[in-house]
């Protein structure tokens, strides 16, 4: 199973508590043996699992992500482009299902559902 969390936050982006529980959640299914992928929107300065670079990123290229070998291939992408790049992103990389966490990325999951042709999930209460 390929899983494709789109998410605005992911550790150490951090800005209440959807990026600890998305780090958690990635973490554990990981553990289980899925392909786990992170499509971090916004985040454009984001190196790797804990780590923050220093360069911003203008660009939203699926070539240039960056890769925790050890749980989730994290995608970051800017706000500027996210849409077609995240159309573009899951085309490439083929989840079996993209699990959307912030209902504000709405127009991102309904892109890639008609776009890319994929299931989209998300939490509800």
């Amino acid at each position: 199973m390929r899983i494709l969390h789109l998410t605005t936050e992911f550790p150490p982006v951090i800005y209440g508590g959807l990026g600890t529980a998305v780090g958690g959640l990635v973490k554990a299914s990981a553990r289980t043996g899925m392909t786990v992928g992170v499509l971090l929107i916004g985040a454009t300065d984001y190196e790797g699992y804990g780590n923050l670079g220093s360069s911003e990123r203008t660009a939203s290229d699926p070539e240039r992500m960056v890769v925790d070998s050890s749980e989730a291939t994290i995608f970051p992408i800017a706000w500027s482009s996210a849409i077609d790049a995240s159309v573009g992103l899951v085309r490439k990389w083929r989840p079996d299902v993209v699990h959307m966490h912030a209902f504000w990325l709405s127009p991102i999951a309904r892109a890639i559902r008609e776009g890319a042709a994929t299931p989209v999930t998300s939490r509800r209460r």
